[in-house]
């Protein structure tokens, strides 16, 4: 398209850009109001601090962009409806990415121009859950941009959370398109690394006390001859799966743990619990914790047909609750 001087492979601030083309220089989709150009800023040093993970490319021929709002569920409306809209509006879309500071700045960024894109014509975009700003889960938009011509491509540049790539390493699968709500076997995981849900209620280090918790128990009750594994969620309308903790095939449990015997963490588990029995259907249900919690969030657990189960000791577990009252 026309009304575009800026060279692949040149950089810019967005202040320069701005007064080329207009735009809101602070919004990740810069919308020009007086030429059809669309810019789109994306920077991996920020991702995830702004749960951005998913920026990047996937293959040579897709770059995924993680759509406009960083607090809350993303909406159909400013810069995500112009870019999801570039077609109808004949606008082309310009991808930058974030590339060192200025000199002679402290930090105003450097944006490097990657070329024009467009949305996939078949799959514009995913929808796919990740924390915001302040580490509450939510739902955004994942815009699917393809090359148009030449563009620029650097390995620096690929995408930490490639949505269905083959090969992706990481604990998140896209699953069959379905109307309806499916539920597939899983094996339990030896670590939570990428999961948004734990995002949301705890940080690193909690994640990695909840995951050696979960293995503590499934070796637990494997010494007791009990098959164990996990179930992964497909919801409509979701590109990441909901996946449960562990679940105790033996005796039809579902179990969901947290690395701390909080009220916070209490209250977000048996929100988890009441939201995935909903499609397990289990036997019973439990939350599992590093060490008793008080009795007030025992009753809490137990008044919702949850039970509790904790650590006790090298190895042992004890269950508060209506399957086995101890």
């Amino acid at each position: 398209m026309s009304n575009w001087s800026e060279p692949i492979g040149s950089e810019s601030i967005r202040e320069e850009i701005k007064s080329k083309y207009g735009g809101n220089p602070q919004a990740g989709i810069m919308a020009s109001g007086r030429t059809p150009n669309v810019m789109v800023f994306t920077d991996p040093e920020e991702a995830t601090e702004n749960g951005y993970n998913f920026d990047g490319w996937v293959d040579e021929d897709l770059f995924q962009y993680t759509g406009e709002g960083r607090v809350g569920d993303q909406t159909w409306r400013r810069g995500n409806k112009r870019l999801g809209e570039h077609r109808s509006n004949q606008d082309a879309v310009r991808l930058f990415v974030a590339n060192g500071i200025q000199p002679g700045t402290e930090d105003t960024k450097k944006h490097l121009y990657l070329g024009e894109f467009e949305l996939d014509e078949a799959e514009p975009f995913l929808r796919a859950e990740c924390p915001d700003t302040k580490q509450d889960n939510r739902v955004v938009y994942v815009f699917r941009l393809r090359p148009v011509g030449e563009v620029l491509r650097r390995a620096k540049d690929n995408a930490q959370l490639p949505l269905g790539a083959p090969g992706d390493p990481v604990q998140i699968e896209e699953l069959p398109v379905d109307d309806e709500i499916l539920v597939y076997d899983a094996a339990v995981q030896s670590q939570h690394n990428f999961d948004f849900e734990r995002r949301g209620s705890q940080g690193g280090e909690g994640q990695r006390r909840e995951a050696s918790l979960v293995l503590r128990y499934k070796a637990h009750l494997e010494k007791q001859g009990h098959e164990v594994g996990s179930r992964r969620i497909k919801v409509p309308g979701l590109t990441a799966a909901l996946e449960l903790d562990l679940f105790d095939v033996t005796d039809g449990e579902l179990v969901e743990a947290k690395g701390e015997s909080t009220r916070a963490n209490i209250r977000y588990a048996l929100g988890q619990v009441l939201d995935y029995r909903r499609y397990v259907q289990p036997e019973s249900c439990a939350v599992l914790l590093p060490s008793r919690p008080s009795d007030d969030l025992v009753q809490l657990l137990v008044e919702n047909g949850v039970s509790c189960i904790h650590e006790h000791g090298d190895g042992d577990f004890l269950r508060i609750g209506a399957v086995n009252d101890s």
